[in-house]
């Protein structure tokens, strides 16, 4: 899909996990309404409950998952609000190091370990 990359996380980032134990609260708790109203077993459920919550709008994504890639003005409206995010999470970062550097606090330079090396 144009415009969104695939990143891959550290699973001791907070932030991305974040967002993968919401969806997967998301899921647990319609499952569970759904063998409250009907009975049945969780994975009789998981596939009905996972394409509905694909199926409606996200509030990041603006429109449902599934219609992602056919929604240019989700696309746009997804960059711009990643962009905003960048500008602020920028301009804090330096605040931030500002605040450090004021303090007489470094930071030792180290190599960071690579994921690939051919």
């Amino acid at each position: 899909m144009p415009g969104l990359v695939h990143v891959a996380k550290q699973p001791n980032d907070k932030n991305a996990i974040a967002v993968i134990d919401r969806c997967i609260q998301t899921l647990k708790k319609d499952i569970s309404a759904d063998i409250a109203d009907e009975g049945g077993h969780w994975d009789q459920k998981i596939e009905a409950v996972t394409k509905s919550y694909n199926d409606r709008p996200h509030s990041q994504t603006i429109v449902p998952p599934n219609d992602m890639t056919d929604s240019r003005f989700a696309q746009f409206k997804l960059l711009q609000k990643s962009a905003a995010n960048f500008v602020v999470n920028r301009s804090q970062t330096i605040a931030k190091q500002s605040q450090l550097r004021e303090a007489g606090a470094f930071k030792v330079s180290e190599p960071s370990p690579r994921s690939f090396n051919p």
